[in-house]
C-alpha cells in the first residue's frame, strides 16, 4: 500500500486522524494530503481546542464525502 492510500484510509475514519497519527504512516503527510486534494478529494483540517479555549498544535484531518 502506498503512503497516500494509508493517509486516506486514516482520514476516512469517523473521527478522522490527527497529525500525530498521520506522521506514523508518512513523514511528509502534508505532501500526501496535498496529493489527495490535487486529485479532488475533499480533505478538511480542524485545529483541536482545549476546554479553556486555547488551541493546541494538534490538527484533525477528515475526508468529507460528497453528497
Amino acid at each position: 500500500m502506498s503512503q497516500t492510500h494509508n493517509v486516506m484510509k486514516l482520514c476516512k475514519r469517523i473521527n478522522g486522524a490527527t497529525n500525530w497519527e498521520l506522521s506514523h504512516v508518512s513523514l511528509k503527510y502534508s505532501s500526501r494530503i496535498a496529493e489527495l486534494r490535487g486529485e479532488g478529494v475533499n480533505v478538511q483540517a480542524v485545529r483541536q481546542q482545549l476546554p479553556n479555549g486555547r488551541y493546541t498544535n494538534t490538527w484533525r484531518y477528515y475526508i468529507k464525502e460528497e453528497e
